[in-house]
């Protein structure tokens, strides 16, 4: 005997169920029973399944976790009639409700600490019937075979590769104290950082899980492209003698000033009077092509990525200007040095109030100053 459903005192297939909830027509106001496996009938609000399994399947892992007390039903059960859409629109029949592939869940993906508002849970669900558990134990061996496959690609590539492919998963600490993490839900684990991350995605335990629970292929795949659609490394060309090679110089120093934190130990934070004049002079900027800035990043390796904001950084002096007098960067800032406000109000000066100064002359008056 299979667990079934009753939605008002009539008979409802599990499939029929699910068209429903998903197309609005039953809501987390109603109530449904459910009879279980060993003759007993239990009757539960909608919601009360939502908060125990999740909005994606909230019918699916029933009777597998412990519910509320139920309250006994001893009416026979009858075919029950599809609800109707509310409104002045015609009844929406089951029959005619387009068809809803079994949506699965899945568990192998790792979701972030901090859930969006209106994001579901990562529950795998699964019914215990006596079909579906033959079909979830001949899926089991594929799937195991699946991530061995998966693991075996994962081994062959570049480490390089792989820190800058899933930069996303390493821990992400914000200005507001806030933070979000890779968190494994199926194993109830944190593995914080890149190479820890794929260890427990491939460790026997949580590839167990995954089998146990028939996790999608479709997940599975999902990893395998982002395996495989790698930029391929171009290959080594043979150098001619007799072509001159052109040589384009990036420099390392000098540092973007103020980019970096705890750089001095002159000041240890900005005030909320210099961060609302560096916003203000920012502002009066005009960005014409060949200005000092343009040229002076153009000599130098900008970075993509801002450490202490934790966030990408467009690799341009107008990205990177406009990031650095952002209020969450100048915020942050900590052990900052005087040489890096005195090159910043020095350049306003010189680029606001000075305008047709020469940029050599510019550079010349920049170097010396920030240093005083």
């Amino acid at each position: 005997m299979e667990t079934g459903f009753l939605y008002r005192n009539g008979e409802v297939s599990l499939k029929d169920l699910e068209i429903w909830y998903d197309h609005g027509l039953v809501t987390p106001e109603d109530r449904i029973t459910i009879c279980e496996t060993n003759g007993e009938r239990s009757i539960f609000k909608i919601s009360t399944l939502i908060n125990l399994y999740g909005s994606e399947a909230p019918f699916k892992l029933i009777p597998l976790k412990p519910l509320p007390t139920p309250r006994s039903i001893s009416s026979a059960p009858k075919k029950a009639p599809p609800p109707r859409a509310s409104g002045p629109t015609e009844p929406l029949k089951a029959e005619a409700a387009s068809p809803v592939c079994p949506r699965i869940i899945e568990n192998d993906k790792f979701q972030s600490s901090a859930p969006k508002g209106n994001g579901r849970s990562f529950l795998h669900g699964y019914i215990r019937t006596s079909r579906h558990t033959e079909i979830r134990r001949n899926s089991r061996k594929e799937i195991y075979e699946a991530m061995k496959d998966l693991e075996m690609i994962y081994n062959q590539l570049p480490m390089s590769y792989i820190i800058k492919k899933f930069d996303f998963l390493k821990r992400r600490n914000f200005a507001n104290g806030s933070f979000s993490t890779a968190i494994c839900r199926l194993c109830n684990q944190t593995p914080y950082g890149i190479e820890l991350f794929f260890n427990h995605l491939f460790s026997e335990g949580h590839i167990k899980l995954l089998c146990h629970f028939s996790i999608s292929m479709q997940s599975i795949c999902w990893w395998m492209e982002q395996f495989q659609n790698r930029p391929q490394a171009i290959p080594a060309q043979i150098p001619v003698i007799e072509t001159p090679k052109r040589v384009v110089e990036v420099l390392e120093t000098p540092p973007i000033p103020l980019f970096y934190s705890n750089t001095s130990n002159d000041i240890r934070k900005l005030s909320t009077f210099d961060i609302s004049q560096f916003g203000f002079h920012f502002a009066q900027l005009q960005w014409k092509y060949g200005i000092y800035l343009e040229r002076r990043f153009s000599k130098i390796r900008i970075p993509d990525f801002c450490n202490l904001c934790q966030e990408k950084v467009v690799p341009n002096h107008f990205g990177m200007t406009s990031h650095i007098f952002s209020n969450r960067h100048l915020n942050g800032l900590t052990g900052i040095s005087k040489s890096d406000l005195n090159f910043w109000n020095n350049y306003f000066k010189l680029e606001v109030e000075m305008e047709q100064v020469p940029i050599d002359v510019k550079k010349r008056i920049l170097n010396f100053r920030s240093e005083y």
